[in-house]
């Protein structure tokens, strides 16, 4: 059985009292009625419900889409951040892009001399070589140079860092490997030996050994490696 239509609900214009759909005059102030004002209607429950249901989920919604949107946010921050060009970026720069070094030890060492292995660091760098054990022993040294050689006579064996290289080491050695003619005076012979590893960066061999050991000058520098 159907649901009984509700009946609108009428209200004279002049004073505002509830009047019947038929009636001519309003019984309370007299007026004659051409049409009677129907009053607004209530807004049936179940819509206001329905209307704040769908505020509700609209909200969700949006509450929803700015959450996932800072989630993508973070987790792009967190990618960046752990990529490995990020933490190149934070680390130490790399010091020696190009590593070289001379050329290999020699097949025989000159047997004139036990060797002894000399290995320093500068920075992150690590230099090193092969000398004479008379002149191993480390007279002085800076965080940039070390000074070896022998206490009781003029025979001693520099490594150091250089930023260039002087004009008179003009003879090729190697590869990016430059050095002085060798010069004798007296009881001594002396060469010096640079090695370019990267730009503005050379390390440097001084070496001063006896004449009759001459055969030393090219077993050091032939045992120079920079790494």
């Amino acid at each position: 059985m159907g649901e009984r239509q509700a009946r609108p609900h009428l209200s004279c214009p002049n004073c505002g009292e509830t009047v019947l759909p038929d009636d001519v005059f309003c019984f309370h102030c007299g007026r004659r009625l051409k049409a009677a004002q129907s009053s607004p209607r209530p807004v049936p429950r179940h819509i206001g419900l329905w209307a704040l249901a769908l505020v509700g989920v609209l909200a969700l919604v949006g509450a929803g889409y700015v959450i996932h949107h800072q989630q993508q946010a973070l987790q792009a921050a967190l990618q960046h951040q752990n990529s490995p060009k990020a933490k190149h970026r934070s680390g130490r720069v790399v010091l020696h892009p190009v590593v070289t070094t001379t050329t290999s030890y020699p097949a025989n060492l000159p047997s004139s001399a036990h060797w002894t292995v000399e290995v320093e660091t500068y920075h992150n760098v690590q230099l090193s070589l092969r000398l004479p054990t008379s002149l191993a022993h480390l007279k002085k040294s800076t965080s940039s140079q070390w000074v070896w050689g022998d206490p009781s006579f003029p025979y001693q064996v520099t490594l150091g860092v250089a930023s260039s290289k002087p004009g008179a080491a003009s003879v090729s050695l190697g590869t990016n490997t430059w050095g002085t003619p060798i010069a004798k005076s007296g009881s001594t012979a002396q060469q010096d030996l640079y090695i370019k590893w990267a730009p503005g960066n050379w390390a440097e061999v001084l070496m001063t050994v006896p004449s009759k050991d001459e055969g030393w000058l090219g077993a050091i520098a032939e045992s120079v490696r920079v790494s």
